[in-house]
């Protein structure tokens, strides 16, 4: 190898401005888009307590009876 050879220089990339904190709000904006997804998919019943109804009617029978 010929000591005048030119080498190429190592090319310098910059860290993203915010540094570490940028990548942790990129993380958090995804938590909350992955809880968003979940609670969608979640299914809700129309009629809440309806076991509560029930014991009520068979109450309602046992003392009819």
């Amino acid at each position: 190898m010929d000591a005048n050879t030119p080498r190429p220089s190592a090319q310098i990339i910059s860290f993203p401005a915010g540094g570490r904190r940028a990548a942790s709000n990129l993380s958090m904006e995804a938590k909350f888009a992955a809880e968003v997804r979940a609670i969608r998919k979640l299914k809700i019943a129309p009629e809440t307590g309806w076991y509560h109804q029930d014991a009520i009617d068979q109450a309602a029978l046992s003392r009819k009876n």
